[in-house]
């Protein structure tokens, strides 16, 4: 049967049926706004935050071993250094070397003005990495370990970790003191935080 033939034997069958008088319409029971003042206190729960909400998110992911006491950042620092290993692909444990290695964990400045935050990044060498990454500020904690992270993973791209940790250091890769430093400190870390980007030791 095609669609016309079918539209229209629907069009006599509903000819043909009998008709009935439309439903009633029925309205809507109205909605009556109580206002807040007149509620409980009880009733307002629902609507307040939890005020230990952030406390309680805080103390999980210390549970979970992503906050640690015995890293010395702070926790928005540690925040900071996860996701920017994350995102670049370097094990957590790994950066937290280099930093305590470039600066014992202390956000300054060296190098006559060079060298700038944990992990002493220099402008002048990685202008289009933070043009790149939109980074405007080395001195900002989660700046500079995007673009030090970021470094460093094109680093390991191209040679093994130690060489890679001494042209982190001096432009070129090879062995020198700076990384084996580094390297003792890895191992160290390694056993705390493990060895991958989360930094969590499973």
């Amino acid at each position: 049967m095609t669609l016309a033939a079918a539209a229209l034997v629907t069009g006599v069958v509903a000819c043909s049926l009998p008709t009935e008088e439309p439903p009633e319409l029925q309205l809507p029971t109205p909605v009556v706004a109580i206002p807040i003042e007149s509620l409980e206190p009880t009733d307002l729960q629902v609507w307040e935050e939890d005020p230990y909400e952030s406390e309680k998110i805080e103390q999980a992911l210390v549970e979970q071993g992503y906050f640690r006491d015995d890293v010395p950042l702070s926790y928005e620092d540690q925040d900071f250094l996860h996701t920017a290993c994350q995102e670049s692909g370097v094990p957590y444990a790994l950066a937290l070397a280099v930093i305590e290695r470039e600066t014992q964990f202390q956000n300054l400045v060296g190098d006559d003005g060079a060298s700038l935050g944990y992990m002493q990044v220099q402008e002048r060498w990685h202008w289009d990495r933070m043009e790149r990454l939109g980074v405007t500020d080395l001195m900002n904690p989660f700046g500079n370990f995007r673009v030090g992270c970021d470094f460093l993973a094109e680093l390991l791209e191209k040679y093994p970790t130690q060489e890679a940790l001494t042209a982190y250091n001096s432009g070129s890769p090879g062995y020198n003191q700076y990384s084996y430093d580094v390297m003792a400190n890895y191992e160290k870390w390694k056993e705390l935080v493990g060895d991958d980007v989360s930094g969590i030791k499973g």
